[in-house]
């Protein structure tokens, strides 16, 4: 049995592929076979980047849109600094100790959009199924 240095996972590899009876202890051969294993694990990395992105992508859209429909007021904070947000926002406690306690109006955009992704929008019509009639 041929010595293979290096990789533990390369070892157990190519014993394995060397054992069986259609194997093929070449290392261009088994090379080959790793390089199609990585392409494959890219492709399957991206598709699930991809599918995080569009998930990402379709809550900032819902956060913009429930901003968009949220009846606004101004408030004045602690700095002396006027902003204008949802007046559900402000009517939060927690939420409005933070916004008296921005100092940018980033820092407000920031706690805006921090209440609609962790409190969740109510939408405008829920589903009716046929066993709830009203």
């Amino acid at each position: 049995m041929f010595e293979v240095q290096g990789n533990p996972e390369v070892k157990a590899l190519f014993h394995t592929e060397f054992k069986r009876e259609d194997g093929h202890p070449d290392f261009i051969y088994l090379r080959k076979t790793f390089e199609a294993l990585e392409i494959e694990e890219e492709i399957r990395n991206k598709l699930i980047r991809l599918a995080i992105e569009r998930m990402v992508e379709a809550d900032k859209d819902r956060i913009e849109l429930a901003i968009e429909n949220a009846p606004m007021r101004q408030y004045e904070n602690n700095f002396g600094h006027v902003y204008t947000v949802p007046v559900e926002v402000y009517a939060d406690k927690a939420y409005r100790e933070k916004l008296n306690n921005a100092n940018t109006s980033t820092q407000v955009e920031s706690i805006v959009r921090n209440y609609y992704k962790y409190n969740k929008v109510k939408q405008a019509s829920p589903k009716k199924h046929w066993w709830n009639k009203s």
